[in-house]
């Protein structure tokens, strides 16, 4: 059997004592404060009043020696109050219930409540889902319930740093921004290529210089030399005579030599 025990006030609810179904008897208008006040814990009555929900208590119990029961929270959203219940595409295919519940949490700005996480292919299009799950291939549905309060706030930068920590990919820039950023870094790549070369260029310059000035290097008697290689010879250097050919014979010979007469 089936019976509502708590918060069940004015009768507005009907529970079916056989198949457990919970009706509504009459419309729902909210309680004003006061009567909240005599009637509600004051725990409870700050949960309903940032919900905005009716919170109802059932028991499910036999008709055996001895009777087993147990308890359970029913929570009824009405239509105008802040609540909704949407359904979201998540990475992963069981991915962790809590992390899920906090990412929705940010990225919608209300409190979350998940009802069901289940599989999903892809296959087939969920309406009025959103997508937060990238270019991620193991995806999972997740539905759940949101509930707002009168000033809910949705921060950019905690979603950006929720999403990249649970490995999500949310890349929202455009094709042309996408083009600019690859155009920077490739002009950024080059510009270093440019400044290596200078310091590669200029570092073989120096050398050169003080290859030119230090002694023990070969270009420092090389630069100092007349024809580049006498002076290198060791010994005392020897003037040795150019013969010429003769007037009379036309053959080279030592007598008629250009010598300086001695």
């Amino acid at each position: 059997r089936y019976e509502l025990i708590y918060g069940n006030y004015e009768n507005k609810f009907e529970l079916h004592p056989i198949t457990g179904e919970l009706k509504l008897t009459s419309a729902l208008v909210r309680r004003a404060k006061s009567t909240r006040q005599r009637r509600q814990t004051s725990q409870q009555q700050q949960g309903q009043q940032e919900s905005e929900v009716f919170v109802l208590t059932a028991r499910a119990f036999d008709l055996g020696v001895p009777v087993r029961f147990s308890t359970t929270t029913i929570r009824v959203y009405p239509p105008e109050s802040r609540t909704r219940t949407m359904t979201f595409i998540v990475p992963g295919h069981d991915p962790d219930r809590a992390k899920v519940q906090e990412t929705l949490a940010d990225v919608t700005g209300g409190k979350v409540i998940i009802q069901e996480i289940r599989p999903y292919s892809g296959t087939t299009a969920v309406p009025g889902a959103t997508d937060i799950g990238g270019d991620s291939k193991d995806r999972s549905l997740v539905l759940a319930t949101i509930l707002y309060d009168g000033d809910s706030v949705v921060d950019i930068a905690r979603i950006q740093q929720r999403l990249s920590v649970n490995g999500t990919v949310t890349n929202a820039i455009s094709q042309d921004e996408r083009s600019a950023i690859l155009y920077k870094a490739e002009n950024r790549v080059l510009f270093w290529l440019l400044i290596f070369l200078a310091i590669l260029l200029a570092l073989g310059i120096l050398t050169l210089l003080l290859c030119c000035i230090c002694p023990w290097c070969p270009l420092y008697a090389a630069t100092r030399s007349r024809n580049g290689w006498d002076e290198e010879k060791p010994g005392r250097r020897i003037d040795r005579p150019i013969p010429v050919p003769s007037r009379r014979v036309g053959n080279l010979e030592e007598d008629d030599t250009l010598t300086k007469p001695h």
